[in-house]
């Protein structure tokens, strides 16, 4: 719905149409497509333009949540934390006055203060229960899981499964599935990587 908020200059509209009609006998309709529309190669850095945009226009009477959207926002995700409540509740209705005008709602909140939420409408709260963790507080981004009721991060790992022997695409799909953008499992997936390593090294076939 991002997408949805963000208008294309007129002048490139003309590259966003759509044929359509309702049955074979029907003349055909051309549409131009007015937002920024999925598929797109642009579309990602159209919205996260959008947003640093909208950070500067906003530096002098919401300075919190400019410093937000450009350092503690990924694509439509805020992760963002503070060091005290007071400053944590001036971030929160200031991110919500700032995105409200250019229809950037948020939704999905959730925080490890349960006073963070109070106030919030209860269709703007994360809706953990749709989401098909092992706990129902668990909520995920950038592939890290965090538990909000203890204020921890953790990860779920699904062990390949036990077998005499592995090919080389195995053992290599294994590896890629270790999702880690932080960089927190370094240690651990640069272990593995050095394993695919040898087994280059080795020759072993696929």
């Amino acid at each position: 719905k991002m997408y949805w908020q963000i208008l294309v200059d007129p002048i490139h509209t003309r590259f966003q149409r759509i044929l359509f009609r309702k049955s074979p006998e029907d003349t055909i309709e051309d549409f131009e497509l007015q937002t920024v529309t999925f598929g797109i190669n642009c579309a990602p850095y159209l919205a996260i333009r959008t947003l640093m945009k909208l950070a500067d226009d906003i530096e002098e009477t919401h300075p919190l949540a400019a410093k937000i959207l450009r350092q503690e926002m990924y694509v439509d995700d805020v992760l963002a934390g503070t060091h005290d409540l007071t400053t944590a509740k001036s971030a929160r209705d200031e991110l919500i006055s700032a995105l409200k005008t250019p229809g950037f709602a948020l939704r999905k909140w959730t925080s490890n203060d349960p006073h963070i939420l109070k106030g919030l409408p209860q269709d703007h709260l994360l809706e953990t229960e749709t989401l098909n963790l092992s706990e129902p507080e668990n909520t995920k981004t950038l592939g890290i899981r965090w538990n909000s009721k203890k204020d921890s991060f953790f990860f779920l790992v699904n062990p390949m499964e036990k077998k005499p022997a592995y090919t080389k695409r195995e053992v290599l799909s294994a590896i890629a599935k270790l999702f880690d953008p932080a960089g927190w499992l370094s240690p651990i997936i640069i272990t593995a990587k050095i394993i695919m390593q040898q087994i280059w090294l080795d020759k072993t076939d696929w």
